[in-house]
Formats: structure tokens, C-alpha cells, sequence
């Protein structure tokens, strides 16, 4: 992420609440990230935790599991530090706070959540690829490497991906204010773009890695992917399809088959076909959500651009609520999704609940 350079204030000493108000920490600004969307995070840990819970049972051998348990983890590590980011993006109800310290939190956070939020995204690209492997002959033949070798090197990708981040920002000074208890002068620091981000080359790598690779790219891959696997699986069911019936007649000209056993079979078949499409709803589900939530913050990156150039902070203040709802709501989201397509994972939480009111 790369912001403009906010113009300094004047040294002149003012009140805490007079200096954030002149930086743009609106109140509605800092009661949402301090309090509101921290609330928002503890709910979202507790849903993936339960589902994390879930996955970890033994009921769930598939090697496609493998990514939903790791998905979970990656979602209550990154609810966790959403929580503490948004506490500390703005002093005004804590006004005791180390903002030196703090701003040295959130440049941390922002290039640690980049990197989860990514892989957050290919470890779903990873689940629908799994999943094509049904009814794609080329992702059959191609996608054969195990969960945790995708895994692995998937992550080392991403942190690749968002390392110049970590160039990209510095901590500066905002201006003064007077301790209204201790009556002496405060800096406010908060962070601010790097030279080296305003540098020409700066701006080509964070252009090209946090908004081209980390956003644009990856979300029009995964529109294709999706879109391609929604085909591919559409011309799969008919030709299973045509393929049971064709085994039915044959079944039916070679000896004397019952009615029952003709319902018997088509139950099993419709089972199967079922499960099936459950699962690849469910991915694609979740893929949605993820790519929805990139079109959200690539439409926050340019509103800030070009409608705040001049007051950096307050605009910052506005993207990071953006962000935090967006990297909150999709992980606390996914919980509902497990349990409205997968019909396992629907059993095993009835069977939890029912465990522990017994």
C-alpha cells in the first residue's frame, strides 16, 4: 500500500483533540475502527475457530480438507491482528497511546495482512483447481502436487509478492500537541509513504505488486477461473447425465430390472451428484466473496487517489476502514458458507452442539 505524503502541520502546540480533528481522525472514524470492527473481528475468530474445529475431524479425509483446515488458521490470524490495528489507528479514545509504537504495528500489519489476504485467495484457487480435477482432464493431469507442497510455496510466493512493502512506509510526525495532565508537548507520529515509494521506480513496484498482483491480477484470474470451472462443471453433469442413462438401458436390455432397483440406482446417482455440486458451490462461493472483496478495495485505491490527493491521513483512515470491514466480513462470512453447502460439516456441528447441552 503507498499513500500520499500529507502536508505537515504547523509546530504551533494545540489540544490533542483539535490536532486529530485538523488531521482528519473524525469521531465517527475512530469509534468505528476502535471499537466497532475489533467487535466485528472477536465474532469472526470464534466462527473459523468453531469451523477450524470442524475440519480438523477425522470425518474429513479428503486431501482437498487439507487447504479448508489451513484456510481457517490463516482466517484467525488475521482476525487476530485486525483486532489491535484497529484499535490503534487512531489515539483519540486512548490518549495515553505510544503512537511511535503503534504506527510501528500498523506498517507491520499492513505487510503481513497483504501477504495472508493473498494467500487467503490462492489457497481458495487452490480448492477450486482441487475440485476440477473431477471433471478436467488437463487440471487432472497438471494439478498433482500435494496440499502442502501447493501450500508452501504458494506462501513463499505471496511474501515475495509483498515484501517491497516493507520499503514502502516510514514513521513521521503529524505535529504537537499539549499533555493536558503533565502539561508538556507530545509528538504525534503516525506512518506516511517512504521516499522511496515516491521515487518513479517506487511507484512502478508498488503499482505493479500491491495493486497489479496483489489485486487486479488476481482477481481477473480468479473471474476466468471461475467462470471456466463453472463450464467445465456444467458440461461434466451432462454428460454424467447421459452417461447413467445409458447405463440404465443397458442395464434394462441385458436382463429384467426391477423399478426398484432403477430408484435405487438413480438415488445413489443423484446422491453423489449432489455431494458433488455441494462441494463445488461452496468454493466457488467463497471464491466470489474473495473476488467481490477485491473489486471493494481496488475501488477504495482509487477513490483515495484521485478524490483525497491532499489530506493523506484522512483518507487512510478511510481506506483502512474499508479494508478492516472487507478482511473482517469475508473470513466471519465463510463460517455460514461451510455450513450451508457442506452437508458433513452441518452434522458435525448438530452433533457438537447437541454434545455439549447433553
Amino acid at each position: 500500500m503507498s499513500f500520499l505524503t500529507s502536508t505537515v502541520m504547523s509546530h504551533k502546540t494545540v489540544s490533542f483533540e483539535n490536532l486529530l480533528d485538523s488531521l482528519g481522525f473524525d469521531e465517527w472514524k475512530t469509534f468505528t475502527l476502535s471499537f466497532i470492527l475489533p467487535a466485528v473481528n472477536v465474532l469472526g475468530i470464534t466462527f473459523c475457530s468453531l469451523s477450524g474445529f470442524i475440519f480438523f475431524s477425522r470425518k474429513f479425509v479428503d486431501p482437498v480438507f487439507f487447504y479448508y483446515r489451513l484456510l481457517c488458521l490463516v482466517y484467525i490470524t488475521h482476525l487476530i491482528h485486525n483486532i489491535p490495528a484497529g484499535v490503534l489507528c487512531s489515539p483519540r479514545y486512548f490518549p495515553q497511546m505510544n503512537t511511535h509504537l503503534s504506527s510501528m504495528y500498523l506498517i507491520y500489519y499492513i505487510i503481513v495482512t497483504s501477504t495472508l489476504f493473498q494467500f487467503e485467495y490462492v489457497l481458495l484457487i487452490s480448492i477450486l483447481l482441487t475440485r476440477m480435477k473431477l471433471f478436467d482432464v488437463f487440471v487432472e493431469k497438471n494439478f498433482t502436487f500435494s496440499p502442502r507442497l501447493v501450500s508452501l510455496t504458494l506462501f513463499l510466493i505471496c511474501i515475495c509478492i509483498n515484501l517491497p512493502l516493507a520499503f514502502g512506509l516510514k514513521i513521521r510526525s503529524f505535529g504537537t500537541y499539549l499533555d493536558s495532565t503533565q502539561q508538556h508537548n507530545i509528538t504525534f507520529y503516525y506512518f506516511d509513504s517512504s521516499e522511496f515509494s515516491l521515487t518513479l521506480f517506487g511507484q512502478i513496484l508498488f503499482g505493479f505488486t500491491t495493486l497489479f498482483l496483489n489485486l487486479i491480477f488476481s482477481m481477473f484470474l480468479g473471474i476466468g477461473l471461475n467462470v471456466f470451472s463453472l463450464l467445465k462443471y456444467k458440461a461434466y453433469l451432462r454428460e454424467k447425465r447421459l452417461k447413467i442413462c445409458r447405463l440404465i438401458q443397458r442395464s434394462i436390455n441385458n436382463r429384467q430390472t426391477t423399478s426398484l432397483e432403477i430408484q435405487q440406482f438413480n438415488e445413489r446417482m443423484n446422491s453423489d451428484c449432489d455431494k458433488e455440486k455441494s462441494m463445488f458451490n461452496m468454493v466457488l462461493t467463497l471464491c466470489s466473496l474473495s473476488i467481490v472483496s477485491r473489486i471493494f478495495k481496488i475501488f477504495a485505491y482509487f477513490y483515495f487517489f484521485f478524490f483525497f490527493p491532499e489530506n493523506s491521513l484522512s483518507s487512510i483512515l478511510n481506506i483502512e476502514i474499508v479494508h478492516l470491514f472487507i478482511e473482517s466480513l469475508v473470513p466471519t462470512v465463510a463460517s455460514f458458507v461451510f455450513f450451508s453447502f457442506n452437508k458433513m460439516f452441518r452434522q458435525e456441528i448438530k452433533c457438537l452442539f447437541v454434545r455439549k447441552s447433553s
